[in-house]
């Protein structure tokens, strides 16, 4: 009876069941990926690494992160497929993993193993979005539940995670994570790819002029590097004093609340978007950034940390899906997949090269606490370049 009433809801090939799949395939992804990314600075600092080593590395996944993102962007328009790129970088993901957390290398090979984990990780959660976007009109209004549906499966890796490791150690991450990865591959090999748009010319690197004749594209490139370039740093920090005031049990709970209640954000972002023009929602979740910083600087406890953290609801996530849908509005139809990936590579990738390093060489010299109060005065600066953004005038490409 209840399998009769989910088919008839959900019949196949329709587009309810396919937004279905997209979330389903993302609650075990992102499950997955959590466990390969979600402990890397509790790993890390358990390991007994500095902050300015532990710098270094972040810095070296968004190096790569770069270079994965500019490449497979290229690829899937060029080639009008994004589905075999995922599973391809899913896979990747995993075998890293097993590298970092299970092998625990010599440095230099630990350097390469985030090297690989940078340039698929990132893009691999850059690429599941311009899937979404790009599978037609109704999945793209969609994009919020698929988008939720992975900020979901992150937050329950990292709450369910913590005891994981308590009790059998960071060896069991990789496994964890290959087991949710083959989950997600049952489902995500059901799905349709997405529907790229067909164009007259063949792409080329030369292609790429038309996204940089836009001064609007140029400038949400600026603004959305210093804005994730400051998430990434307060990740760090975030990371590093939370490792310091709890346990694994505790900093997964912290991890995953942070996660977790960014879920009602995306999940109503198509009636917030109805009622709030994209440009002020961005605004607004540069603005948080500010005060949510300082806050976790004076925070004395885990505990208050994780209730500070849930400003996530209106910091993270309406700064990244506005910025995903404002960069939209910028890129041309044959070229969105490349557009959405260099601009990931640029919030993610440039920006997480250069602020991570920089916030553990800050936290190394003048202390944990000072640099959280360095970053949230850094914040203004992003805060600005949104607010530019919203007065500017459309441009049209040429």
């Amino acid at each position: 009876m209840i399998y009769t009433k989910l088919r008839s809801l959900y019949p196949r090939g329709g587009t309810r069941r396919v937004i279905l799949m997209f979330v389903l395939m993302n609650v075990f992804g992102f499950f997955a990926l959590s466990g390969a990314r979600g402990f890397i600075v509790a790993f890390l600092e358990y390991v007994g690494y500095s902050a300015g080593v532990i710098g270094a590395f972040i810095s070296v996944m968004a190096a790569f992160g770069i270079a994965g993102q500019f490449a497979i962007g290229f690829l899937c328009d060029k080639y009008g497929r994004i589905k075999p790129f995922y599973f391809l970088l899913m896979t990747m993901v995993v075998v890293s993993g097993f590298v970092i957390y299970y092998v625990r290398p010599p440095i230099w090979i630990m350097f390469a193993a985030f090297a690989l984990l940078g340039a698929t990780l990132v893009t691999c959660i850059q690429l599941v979005d311009s899937w979404v976007l790009e599978s037609g009109d109704t999945l793209k209004q969609a994009y919020g539940k698929a988008r939720g549906a992975g900020s979901f499966g992150w937050a329950i890796g990292l709450i369910s995670l913590g005891p994981v490791i308590a009790i059998f150690g960071f060896y069991a991450l990789p496994v964890m994570s290959l087991i949710f990865t083959l989950i997600a591959f049952s489902i995500a090999i059901k799905l349709p790819d997405a529907k790229k748009t067909k164009h007259g010319k063949t792409i080329t690197v030369r292609s790429l002029k038309e996204l940089f004749a836009n001064y609007r594209y140029i400038h949400l490139l600026l603004t959305t590097f210093m804005i994730f370039g400051v998430v990434s740093a307060e990740w760090v920090l975030n990371g590093i004093k939370a490792a310091q005031l709890g346990t694994p049990v505790t900093f997964g709970i912290f991890s995953g609340t942070m996660a977790f209640v960014e879920v009602p954000f995306f999940a109503l972002f198509g009636r917030i978007q109805r009622r709030f023009k994209l440009t002020h929602i961005f605004v607004f979740g540069a603005s948080v950034y500010i005060v949510r910083i300082a806050l976790m600087g004076l925070a004395p406890s885990i505990g208050v940390m994780t209730l500070i953290g849930m400003t996530n609801a209106f910091a993270y996530a309406p700064c990244y899906i506005s910025a995903k849908f404002l960069l939209d509005k910028e890129i041309p139809q044959h070229l969105k997949t490349t557009g959405q990936l260099i601009a990931a590579a640029v919030f993610s990738g440039l920006a997480g090269i250069v602020f991570p390093a920089a916030i553990g060489l800050v936290a190394d010299a003048v202390g944990l606490t000072n640099a959280f109060f360095i970053l949230a005065g850094f914040a203004v600066v992003p805060f600005a370049l949104a607010l530019i953004f919203a007065n500017m005038k459309d441009k049209e490409f040429v």
